[in-house]
């Protein structure tokens, strides 16, 4: 059964946030819903009832681990643990899937490595993962590849049923509140911002905002009123063992990847006025 394995202490950082005001927000997920589930728990526990809690998901849940879509019915009732708004972002899991149930070719996307023309969506969702959760919705990725595209979005929307296919719909690109700058993996620093998180959702390269590493990952973000709080990219890869202070504020960023199905962890925040603290949640 999973449990809180860390809670840290407060930490000073210039949220931006009203007094009256909380934020929490937990990484990329990728199946693993007990995990989840005892966050949101631990989090409703933590939470100062005179203030309003803000619950932000950094994307990824889906993929790789054992319960996506089990992640994205607990995220759907998530307001049972007294948040009073609550937000999901579009990880590049989620991405992949919504590609899937356009039935477009990729020459028919917003933007796409050239590469990749005649590469249908389905094949690079499945290169990350996808087969453990269509195996969820009872279908089969050998099976499906072998439909038209058309046909496979169509299944694949009526296994989902119209509930999640709102949800996926309504996944956002990033969200700000104070200073803290919510996307799911980063900001392409070679164009402006607000350039960079305007690009469609339905861009498969490098350097969208739920694809990037490279610069934005490896070099200081420098912004005065701007934290960037992402995922997608475990900083512990190269490390032997997991050390939670990979997740504190550093290089003008916070990383939430907890590597969670590498290393069986996930990783969240709370943030308040002035001050934030991590939390791990592990097998």
């Amino acid at each position: 059964m999973p449990k809180i394995e860390f809670k840290s202490d407060w930490m000073p950082l210039a949220t931006g946030l009203d007094t009256d005001t909380e934020v929490f927000s937990v990484g990329d997920v990728h199946g693993f819903s007990s995990h989840l589930e005892i966050m949101l728990e631990e989090f409703s526990r933590d939470k100062n009832t005179d203030k309003k809690a803000i619950l932000i998901s950094l994307g990824d849940l889906i993929d790789r681990g054992p319960h996506s879509i089990a992640c994205i019915d607990l995220m759907q009732r998530s307001s049972e643990f007294g948040f009073a708004e609550t937000y999901t972002l579009m990880g590049n899991h989620e991405q992949m899937m919504k590609l899937c149930l356009t039935g477009k070719r990729m020459t028919e996307f917003s933007r796409y490595i050239p590469q990749n023309a005649y590469v249908e969506a389905y094949e690079i969702w499945s290169w990350n993962g996808s087969k453990k959760t269509l195996a969820e919705l009872n279908l089969d990725l050998d099976d499906l590849q072998a439909l038209d595209i058309k046909k496979f979005a169509r299944i694949l929307a009526e296994a989902l049923g119209p509930q999640r296919m709102t949800f996926l719909d309504n996944l956002l690109s990033h969200k700000q509140i104070g200073s803290l700058l919510f996307v799911h993996a980063g900001i392409n620093p070679d164009v402006s911002i607000s350039e960079a998180l305007a690009e469609p959702w339905d861009c498969l390269y490098e350097e969208h905002w739920s694809w990037i590493r490279g610069k934005f990952l490896y070099e200081p973000f420098n912004h005065p009123y701007l934290i960037p709080v992402h995922g997608h990219t475990y900083p512990g890869a190269l490390r032997p063992g997991f050390d939670p202070s990979l997740m504190n504020y550093r290089e003008g960023k916070i990383n939430l990847d907890a590597g969670s199905y590498r290393t069986g962890k996930v990783a969240g925040t709370q943030f308040a006025k002035d001050k934030y603290r991590i939390y791990i949640v592990s097998d």
